[in-house]
């Protein structure tokens, strides 16, 4: 079967919907689904709701917006992330105040597996946004502990969405029968959405890029040599270049689909 790899390389009327309000459920096991905006500027609510008739299940330290927070009772959503974006998180203000707002990757919900949140301090609202990748996460409200519970209201808006055709439209054939030119460039940005985190490269800062694929048919090594100059056809002074791989992947849709997700790097 024919494998692809995708190389990344460094040359250098806004609309509101609100759903049907959701309660929460007590714990992790018992989470309610909330529903996420599927439309960029669209925002979902769970409506006011309460944490006085649930329980402490997640003291303390469980949440890694602040270890203090987590004594309150707490109450907790799940979702459902298809397409990666930026969602923004917003207690509205309204309710008790010293709230804690916390995202989780995992069932049962714990400090290791806590993504990201905030605190709302002595005010009663509060918002953040987090750029969420494919999968299931939790979403736990809880508060100080003083009082025990609360009304609140949270709402979330979908910012921008990431879309795999950003990779998909501009990708070039490489080792292959496709004929291109590639000039450089200073301009362009790195898009959101792919995981360049490899220690000993720089594809993580604002310098213009170019994706290639190739298809593989055989198994083996494979050597790269990557150069690139300020003059045509390798004159003028050499410049920095740096590469990020992903793969393998089945085809290129799966491939373009993988990569905006966040797909670690297979090497770079």
């Amino acid at each position: 079967m024919e494998l692809r790899v995708i190389l990344f390389l460094i040359l250098v009327a806004f609309s509101f919907s609100r759903m049907e309000a959701q309660a929460p459920g007590d714990d992790c096991g018992s989470a309610v689904t909330f529903t996420l905006p599927t439309i960029v500027g669209n925002s979902t609510s769970t409506g006011v709701q309460s944490t006085l008739a649930l329980t402490d299940d997640y003291p303390s330290g469980t949440y890694c917006a602040s270890s203090s927070y987590g004594d309150g009772n707490d109450g907790v959503y799940e979702i459902t992330v298809t397409t990666a974006g930026d969602y923004t998180f917003e207690y509205k203000s309204s309710g008790m105040a010293w709230k804690v707002f916390s995202i989780h990757s995992g069932c049962p919900i714990s400090s290791g597996n806590c993504v990201d949140g905030f605190t709302t301090s002595s005010s009663t609202g509060g918002s953040d946004t987090y750029t969420l990748t494919p999968g299931t996460y939790y979403l736990v409200v809880d508060n100080w502990p003083t009082p025990a519970g609360g009304d609140f209201e949270l709402e979330v808006t979908l910012d921008s969405q990431v879309d795999p055709s950003v990779i998909c439209d501009d990708v070039n054939g490489f080792c292959s029968d496709v004929v291109y030119d590639f000039l450089n460039t200073t301009v362009g940005t790195p898009p959101t959405g792919p995981d360049y985190s490899m220690t000993t490269i720089c594809v993580d800062n604002s310098l213009p890029i170019v994706f290639y694929y190739m298809e593989v048919q055989t198994a083996g090594s494979i050597e790269l040599t990557l150069s690139q100059s300020e003059g045509s056809n390798g004159t003028g002074d050499g410049i920095d270049v740096d590469f990020v791989m992903w793969g393998p992947y089945s085809d290129l849709t799966t491939a373009c689909t993988g990569v905006m997700a966040g797909d670690y790097p297979a090497q770079g």
